[in-house]
């Protein structure tokens, strides 16, 4: 595996979502929580408190009212219901390969616990844009014929794919502050006001295809979260669901009435949000977006999320030194509906990586929700050779490129130490 192979595993640690793997980093971030509930609700108001108080003293729901972690949870994962995707399939989903995973395994063991720690953070930042999309995805499969033809469903993942750039360009955010916050909004309703049998994407307004330089660069989509979403669109579709209730918003978005957060969202230390100050390192600043009300019925609780990210059960547990979030309780109708959803859309074969790292709305061929088309960012065909390179590249011509590398950066150091080591004595 080449030195790209690698670092798209580290791309994976900062873009893919995943759990917290920690008991002790779950109840840090579930006391944090409580406290920011704590402060929010000082002024006494009354319905305040009484979610406060529901969110610490109730567990995490599957969404029939199931509490996870309880005897009816036990075993869910061992079922031979086609819940859980094997090793293999998990595999194909990332572009690996048996050889790729026998050279790297330590790599795959290393990157996954880190990618886990980062799903609730990426989740409540970004859940406005997660919760919607994957609501428009739900409702077009469950009123989607089991027994339809191949080309029927073609287009239905069509629609989920385009679904998952638009959730997934983290800059395509309806909130209130947000420089795009009318035109996103806009194209959302038009989403939303198409009946459920329709699997149109309409395309983005026009002010989008005007963009250049810097912002047309706010375009952009990680295939890895594309992946991801789709993976777990059902899942998500019934847990938006849930959390918005019987609130009413009136057959409109609503999004666009909750404000911006002032900070930006940190991944892996770092700011996803240059325009953004870096959010504190506080995980009570984090997960305090009691904003969502405005929404939903339901508070989006991390321990919630820490509970089912990043994977809901559908990869075994232990795979690649990682936890991957528990699935549904076994005879639940959770279970039997996100079961039928996932055999509608197609997966786990429809979400698998592909050879492009980053998506944009015009390039034509895969997304293609923004005209004129202009193509890929980055050349299909190279990537895809590259990709099939990677696969096939033992681990000693990795470690020996890695080696060279390591050595040609030391040299160039010390050559530049060197000209200002001798700059110093000829000044003097």
């Amino acid at each position: 595996m080449s030195l790209f192979r690698c670092a798209s595993l580290v791309f994976l640690s900062s873009a893919l979502l995943a759990p917290l793997t920690s008991a002790s980093a779950a109840d840090d971030v579930r006391r944090s929580a409580a406290l920011r509930y704590d402060d929010a609700c000082a002024a006494g108001d009354g319905a305040c408190a009484l979610n406060a108080l529901q969110a610490r003293s109730r567990p995490a729901l599957t969404g029939d009212g199931q509490a996870r972690g309880t005897d009816d949870a036990k075993g869910a994962g061992d079922a031979d219901d086609g819940w859980v995707w094997p090793e293999d399939v998990a595999l194909k989903q990332m572009m690996g390969t048996e050889f790729s995973l026998h050279e790297y395994g330590d790599v795959f063991n290393f990157a996954s616990p880190i990618v886990n720690r980062q799903c609730p953070h990426f989740v409540a930042y970004l859940w406005p844009q997660i919760s919607f999309w994957t609501q428009e995805i739900l409702r077009r499969v469950e009123t989607f014929p089991a027994d339809a033809p191949a080309e029927e469903q073609a287009k239905l993942q069509h629609f989920a794919r385009n679904a998952a750039y638009t959730s997934c360009d983290v800059f395509f955010d309806p909130r209130s502050g947000s420089s795009f916050s009318e035109h996103v909004t806009g194209h959302m309703q038009s989403v939303m006001d198409l009946p459920s049998t329709s699997l149109e994407m309409p395309d983005l307004p026009e002010y989008f295809s005007k963009l250049e330089g810097a912002q047309r660069m706010k375009l952009i989509a990680f295939d890895a979260c594309m992946m991801w979403t789709q993976a777990m669109s059902c899942d998500l579709g019934y847990i938006g669901r849930d959390l918005k209730g019987s609130k009413d918003t009136g057959g409109k978005v609503c999004w666009d009435k909750v404000p911006l957060p002032a900070n930006g969202m940190t991944i892996v230390g770092v700011n996803m949000y240059p325009d953004r100050p870096k959010l504190n390192e506080s995980l009570i600043d984090e997960f305090d977006h009691t904003d969502y009300l405005a929404c939903q019925e339901k508070p989006l609780l991390v321990e919630d999320i820490a509970s089912w990210c990043p994977m809901a059960g559908h990869w075994p547990v232990g795979m690649w030194n990682a936890s991957w979030g528990e699935p549904s309780p076994l005879g639940s109708q959770r279970r039997s509906d996100v079961l039928t959803c996932n055999k509608k859309i197609g997966n786990p074969s429809f979400s698998s990586l592909t050879a492009e790292i980053v998506h944009i709305a015009d390039e034509g061929e895969d997304i293609d929700i923004m005209k004129p088309f202009r193509g890929y960012l980055i050349n299909k065909t190279s990537m895809e050779q590259l990709m099939d390179e990677a696969m096939a590249t033992p681990r000693s011509v990795t470690d020996e490129s890695v080696k060279n590398m390591a050595e040609q950066v030391a040299q160039a150091v010390l050559k530049v130490a060197a000209k200002q080591a001798l700059k110093t004595a000829l000044a003097r």
